[in-house]
C-alpha cells in the first residue's frame, strides 16, 4: 500500500508512548491489548484513542470482540476481524482522507514521504 507501519505494540504503555512521540497520519487500534495490571484500562486501548483524538489523528478500532465489549467511543469506525485485505485497504484510505491533506497524496505516490500508520 505504500505505507510505513509503526509498531505493532502489544501493551497500553507501549501504545501510549508511540502515540505520544511518533508522527502519525492514522492509526489502527486493536481494542484488546496484553494486560498490564498497573494501569487503568489495563487491557483496552481507549487511552490511546483519547490521545490520538487530542492530536487530531484519525483512527479505527480493530477487533474480533462483539459490540458489547466496545464500551467506549461507539461512534468511531471499527474494522471487524477477520477481515479481507481489500477491507483493510479501504479502512486505511478512509482514515487518510480524514487526516492530514498530504497523507492520501503521499499514499498515491505524489509526495516524497511515506504515509505512517500505527
Amino acid at each position: 500500500m505504500g505505507i510505513q507501519v509503526i509498531g505493532p505494540v502489544g501493551t497500553l504503555r507501549q501504545a501510549m508512548k508511540l502515540a505520544e512521540t511518533e508522527r502519525l497520519d492514522a492509526a489502527l487500534l486493536d481494542v484488546q491489548l496484553q494486560p498490564d495490571f498497573r494501569l487503568p484500562y489495563r487491557d483496552r486501548v481507549y487511552p490511546v484513542a483519547d490521545l490520538l483524538r487530542r492530536r487530531e489523528i484519525p483512527f479505527s478500532f480493530i477487533t474480533a470482540l462483539g459490540d458489547d465489549w466496545i464500551d467506549r467511543l461507539v461512534t468511531d469506525p471499527v474494522l471487524r476481524k477477520p477481515f479481507r485485505e481489500d477491507q483493510l485497504q479501504d479502512a486505511v484510505h478512509r482514515l487518510l482522507r480524514l487526516g492530514s491533506p498530504d497523507a492520501l497524496a503521499r499514499l498515491k505516490g505524489l509526495g516524497r514521504a511515506e504515509t505512517e500508520v500505527c
